[in-house]
């Protein structure tokens, strides 16, 4: 049964890492702006789960996705930041989640909530992204920039994958 779930869960890791790398990185909207789908995992995890496992898992997802790009740990380390913000963006959002985690739903929220979650998550993983990847503080306002358009691309594939496919 755990080994099923676990097969399942790195299953779906793989199928988006593959999902961005295959349809997404070749999706170049307004000259070089490419939405970054596989944060879906790390937004729309069960909150319920053991907090390592997903920081573990979100890790997995951040590396097999610098493997396929040949980027040097940026992903990994952006969607780790992700992850462990995760709860205290939840936690602003929806005020019971920080108490009642394991009764936190997203169908509990209403749909302006959910997009601004998940355009508040974008943002801040495609601006550090963008911002590690540059390795220069020079460059804080063109990654501002770029993360917010990427991030407002990416959010609205993310708003509709969850209209149609979560809870």
């Amino acid at each position: 049964m755990v080994f099923n779930k676990i097969f399942k869960q790195l299953f779906y890791l793989f199928s988006l890492i593959m999902l961005q790398v295959v349809l997404f990185n070749n999706m170049v909207v307004f000259n070089g702006y490419i939405p970054l789908f596989y944060v879906s995992f790390i937004l729309f995890y069960d909150p319920k789960v053991n907090n390592v496992q997903f920081l573990f898992l979100s890790f997995l997802l951040g590396i097999g996705l610098d493997l396929a790009n040949y980027t040097p740990g940026v992903n990994a380390f952006s969607c780790v930041f992700i992850a462990y913000l995760r709860r205290y963006i939840l936690s602003s959002i929806d005020r019971n989640y920080f108490f009642e985690a394991n009764y936190f739903s997203f169908s509990k929220i209403n749909l302006f909530q959910v997009f601004v979650y998940i355009f508040i998550m974008s943002f801040i993983h495609h601006f550090i992204l963008y911002l590690v990847e540059g390795m220069r503080f020079s460059l804080f306002f063109t990654s501002l920039f770029k993360a917010f358009f990427t991030s407002f691309l990416s959010s609205l594939f993310l708003f509709i994958y969850f209209y149609l496919f979560e809870d």
